[in-house]
């Protein structure tokens, strides 16, 4: 007998990105990201890979009335979410639909760049952090984070070894794939070698949430790649996999549901 599922999650992958992760995690890391940053009122900012757009959401307060955010990502579908979002609030972000590695902006336009958990995922990312770096000012700066490898994240850790033991090995690297540049030397290499100066890699740790371990596992098979990965699999599976993660995540349990200890590198640079 299947699982049944209390989670009800409605909308377009991208809808369901923007309602369950971004609050979960990514709003929380976006936190972490823009305190190193230390955006200033009038400064001209991109947002890179910006996703649904919570990066360039949170920027703009502080960089208002006379500054420019500009959010610019390769998926169609998540930046018609992020300009909803961003209507809805009032602000007047631009945004871009293009490649990292080719980006259609003027040389020198922008005093910050900004890129939260996006480079693991470039397949060019030396090209795509020279165009960072074209797209600065001079002494302009980048901020951007990865993740630390996937055992400083224990809910995602647990997860893809349960995948692994139930589902597959496709569907664990579904999810440990986020994970992939996560070694410190190996980012401030990338950056370096780029041309970017003054390379400082710093520590983010951050509690993420979801309901529950179920809620978590729902949330990430609806709003992320891993939907694909996980579809073949019967309910009786999956059940096994929500037992298995929930027992193993008890000790992360408080009143407010399941707070999860999740690390990153925010590395900081200038032209």
């Amino acid at each position: 007998m299947g699982t049944p599922n209390r989670y009800s999650l409605t909308g377009s992958a991208a809808e369901m990105y923007e309602q369950n992760m971004v609050p979960a995690m990514f709003a929380r890391f976006a936190k972490g990201l823009l305190a190193f940053a230390e955006l200033q009122e009038g400064e001209q900012v991109l947002d890179v890979a910006c996703g649904t757009g919570i990066v360039a959401r949170l920027a703009w307060p502080q960089v208002a009335p006379s500054g420019r955010v500009v959010g610019l990502d390769a998926n169609a579908a998540m930046l018609e979410v992020a300009r909803r979002a961003a209507q809805d609030s009032g602000m007047p972000i631009e945004w871009r639909e293009a490649d990292a590695a080719s980006m259609p902006l003027a040389d020198g336009a922008f005093d910050a760049v900004l890129c939260q958990l996006g480079l693991q995922y470039f397949t060019r990312r030396n090209a795509a952090l020279k165009e960072m770096r074209r797209l600065l000012r001079p002494s302009g700066r980048l901020l951007l984070s990865v993740l630390r490898p996937v055992q400083y994240s224990p809910g995602h850790a647990v997860f893809a070894d349960a995948l692994e033991r139930h589902v597959s090995a496709t569907a664990a690297a579904t999810r440990r794939a986020p994970f992939v540049l996560s070694e410190r030397d190996e980012v401030r290499a990338l950056v370096a070698d780029a041309g970017f100066q003054d390379v400082v890699v710093q520590l983010d740790v951050r509690v993420v949430r979801f309901p529950s371990a179920e809620g978590m596992i729902r949330i990430m098979m609806a709003g992320t790649p891993l939907a694909a990965a996980i579809s073949k699999a019967d309910d009786a599976v999956l059940g096994t996999v929500i037992t298995e993660v929930t027992k193993s995540l008890a000790a992360y349990e408080d009143d407010q549901g399941l707070g999860l200890p999740m690390q990153a590198w925010v590395v900081a640079a200038r032209t």
